[in-house]
């Protein structure tokens, strides 16, 4: 009997090691798991802080413009500029508008981006937002591009 005992007892010894093992790998895999989510929540971090930066630039840069094409407008305003050249500096101030608006528009995509990852919805009712917030922040940089070629125009014939 006493070695049916010992035998019980080498069984249940080898079991427990085994078990310990099982219990290290799966610690292990618990803090990979943990590790990875972590890392995936710095890199979403990251990108939602870059691209909140850009939004701001965006923001600063037509804002900017804006206000300086008012300040020039009340500068010469009465000091007879050429008509096509206020309609020039004009129409670049329109395009610093479009691109506020545009900027707006990528802002609250952005922010119904994060709400739909929130709910952790699919990726497909997802894309449609993300393509949205990319197309509008690329509007935003074309019409500040369109807005400098026209001030550049406008100050380019005031001056030839």
């Amino acid at each position: 009997m006493s070695e049916t005992t010992n035998t019980n007892n080498l069984t249940s010894t080898e079991d427990i090691s085994t078990l310990k093992k099982d219990d290290l790998t799966n610690k292990e895999e618990i803090n990979d798991a943990s590790n990875s989510l972590h890392a995936q929540i710095e890199i979403a971090r990251i990108n939602y802080e870059s691209g909140l930066q850009i939004v701001k630039m965006l923001f600063l840069a037509h804002g900017g413009a804006i206000v300086a094409l008012l300040a020039f407008f009340s500068n010469v305003w009465n000091k007879g500029l050429n008509q096509s050249v206020l309609q020039l500096f004009a129409s670049s101030m329109y395009s610093f508008g479009y691109g506020i608006f545009f900027t707006v528009m990528c802002t609250f995509f952005a922010y119904m981006t994060n709400i739909l990852q929130s709910f952790s919805l699919s990726n497909k009712k997802i894309i449609i937002p993300i393509l949205a917030m990319f197309l509008f922040g690329a509007l935003s940089v074309i019409a500040f591009v369109v807005g400098l070629n026209q001030s550049y125009n406008a100050i380019k014939l005031q001056f030839s």
